[in-house]
C-alpha cells in the first residue's frame, strides 16, 4: 500500500488523501516520524482536514509530544466540533496529564453519544482521583449499565466501594470483573 500511495503522490503531489493514506500506512507499521510528515503534508494541502489533524495528534501522542498532540486534536475539533474521535483523544490525553479540562471534553462526548461506556468509566476515574467518590460510583454504574461486561468498570467500581468501606459491594464488583476477565491483574 505504501508503494502505491507514494506512486499516487509522485503523479499528483497535491493529492491530500494520498498523503493522509500514506501517513496511516506508515503509522500502522510504526514509522512514526514518517507518518507525522505525511499527515503534515496532507494538512499543508488541505488545512481543513480534521482526520489528518486527529491522526497527526495520535502520532504526536505516541512520540510523547503531548503538547503537539493537544494542538492537533483541538485543530481537528475546531474544524469539526462534533468529531467524537478527536474529542475522545483530546480528553484522554488531557486526563493522562492530570488536566481536569478533560471533564468538559468527556461531557461534550456524552452530549453527542450518551452510551459511550468508556467515557463514563474515564469520568469515574477522574472523579475518584479528586475524591468525588459518589460521582465516580455513578459514572462506573452508568458504564456498566451500558456494557455489563466491562471488566475495568466493575474493577473501578470495586475500588470506589472499597474506599468508602463498603467491602461486600467491593468484593462483589471485583468478583464480577474477574469472572468477565479471569486474567485481569
Amino acid at each position: 500500500a505504501i508503494h502505491y500511495y507514494q506512486e499516487a503522490i509522485a503523479i499528483d503531489p497535491s493529492y491530500s488523501k494520498a498523503h493522509f493514506n500514506l501517513g496511516s500506512a506508515l503509522h500502522e507499521i510504526g514509522k512514526l516520524e514518517e507518518s507525522a510528515q505525511s499527515y503534515q503534508n496532507s494538512i499543508i494541502i488541505d488545512s481543513d482536514y480534521p482526520e489528518a489533524h486527529n491522526n497527526l495528534g495520535n502520532v504526536f501522542r505516541e512520540l510523547d509530544s503531548v503538547s503537539d498532540a493537544i494542538i492537533s486534536y483541538k485543530k481537528a475539533i475546531d474544524i469539526k466540533p462534533e468529531y467524537i474521535e478527536a474529542l475522545y483523544s483530546l480528553a484522554v490525553t488531557q486526563q493522562n496529564i492530570g488536566n481536569l479540562e478533560s471533564i468538559k471534553y468527556f461531557e461534550k462526548i456524552l452530549s453527542l453519544k450518551p452510551n459511550f461506556a468508556e467515557v463514563h468509566n474515564n469520568l469515574g476515574v477522574i472523579f475518584k482521583g479528586i475524591n468525588e467518590i459518589d460521582n465516580a460510583i455513578h459514572c462506573y454504574k452508568n458504564a456498566i449499565k451500558i456494557n455489563s461486561e466491562y471488566a475495568e468498570a466493575h474493577n473501578n467500581l470495586g475500588n470506589a466501594f472499597r474506599d468508602l468501606g463498603k467491602l461486600n459491594e467491593a468484593i462483589n464488583s471485583f468478583k464480577t470483573a474477574l469472572k468477565l476477565k479471569p486474567d485481569y491483574p
